[in-house]
């Protein structure tokens, strides 16, 4: 290879500036060694960083809950000192008048709750006495713990017992709930059942007391009906009205007042615009429309109107 000289000056300067500066040699695994340690020394900084941060924050967390503690003793009046008797005495009042607030909203008193475990060991019978309302009522039902951590309890057999004339009303749907062992589906029932019940005694009352002359209730296997007639009639039209419960598969009360008669012969011939046969037609929709009372006011207006001769105009 043929060097110019001008590239033999070049190189002769490189060497004399080498000797001149003597660079050190750092070896590959001292260089990477370093970069590890500035990187291990970073991470160490993040992590202080966020241990100090995490002790703040759980400092601060504290002092909120502190905080929380003093405002809820204070707004509750939160007494640590040892409770005395008149303590107690006023805390079973309070519990008291409660029981006596939930039983006036809800209908229902428990009177009396007793349980026996049967010789089967995991079974377990209670018996339960109560009212709702003007209806007594006693439930017996057995009871399987399953499971002891959650409390949890599988009914096995159940008996309803109530009163005899409530019974006749209420034979299927009591059989039905105890054959499904639905104790809760009693207690939605007997609510409205007993509201119905004590409105149904109250209103038929009511008037049997307003006309006493022309208004009586007479029963049928313990089922209250409301019978309406004119007594000025030799043979007069006879209007009777039930007021029953129908009550659906899952077990809801609904009431439902019917209206039928008796019609003597003449005075069917005379009813020429069958206005004793629509009034029973009509007297569902009237009930809707105006109300119990208002419905039943008019079935005692309209047997006043009835004469020996026929129905006057209405």
């Amino acid at each position: 290879m043929i060097v110019t000289e001008n590239q033999q000056t070049t190189y002769e300067e490189k060497d004399r500036f080498s000797e001149e500066i003597d660079i050190p040699h750092v070896p590959a695994e001292q260089k990477s060694a370093s970069h590890k340690s500035l990187i291990q020394i970073t991470q160490e900084k993040e992590i202080n960083q966020l241990e100090e941060e995490i002790k703040s924050l759980e400092k601060l967390l504290k002092q909120r809950k502190e905080l929380l503690n003093k405002h809820f003793e204070k707004k509750h009046n939160v007494d640590k000192s040892p409770k005395t008797v008149e303590d107690y005495k006023e805390e079973c009042e309070d519990i008291q008048r409660k029981i006596e607030l939930t039983t006036k909203l809800a209908g229902i008193s428990i009177q009396e709750l007793t349980h026996n475990p049967l010789k089967s060991g995991d079974i377990v019978q209670y018996n339960l006495k109560g009212q709702c309302m003007d209806i007594s009522f006693k439930v017996e039902f057995e009871c399987l713990e399953t499971n002891e951590d959650d409390n949890s309890l599988k009914i096995t057999k159940l008996d309803i017992y109530v009163p005899e004339n409530i019974q006749d009303e209420l034979q299927k749907c009591l059989i039905s709930m105890s054959e499904d062992r639905s104790i809760w589906s009693f207690f939605q029932l007997i609510v409205p059942y007993s509201r119905w019940h004590r409105q149904r005694i109250k209103t038929f009352q009511h008037f049997v007391e307003k006309y006493p002359d022309s208004v009586k209730v007479e029963e049928e296997s313990f089922i209250p009906y409301l019978i309406i007639k004119n007594n000025t009639l030799t043979q007069g039209p006879v209007f009777c009205i039930s007021w029953k419960f129908e009550v659906d598969q899952v077990y809801r009360a609904k009431s439902r007042l019917a209206l039928s008669m008796k019609i003597p012969d003449y005075i069917q011939q005379q009813d020429k615009d069958q206005t004793l046969q629509r009034s029973t037609e009509r007297f569902e929709d009237t009930v809707e429309e105006l109300g119990i009372e208002h419905a039943i006011e008019t079935i005692i207006k309209l047997a006043s109107l009835c004469k020996n001769t026929g129905i006057s105009t209405l």
